[in-house]
């Protein structure tokens, strides 16, 4: 009989592991992942990450706003 242990079991394969993360994200609600979507947005935006200058925008010699497709 198999007794239950104050810990769960974390024995899994990497690929085990990936692939349930995966199936937890897509078994979210829109809302949560919309809400999930958000705050990785106020993230980056809170460390920098949406600066012009981190975005590849200033790439355009003597940018001044944010280049447009052609």
């Amino acid at each position: 009989m198999n007794t239950p242990s104050a810990s769960p079991d974390l024995s899994c394969t990497f690929e085990q592991a990936e692939h349930n993360q995966l199936l937890a994200g897509i078994r979210m609600s829109t809302a949560a992942k919309i809400a999930w979507f958000e705050e990785m947005v106020a993230f980056a935006h809170a460390a920098g990450a949406m600066r012009v200058e981190t975005t590849g925008a200033a790439d355009a010699e003597g940018a001044s706003e944010l280049p447009t497709r052609d």
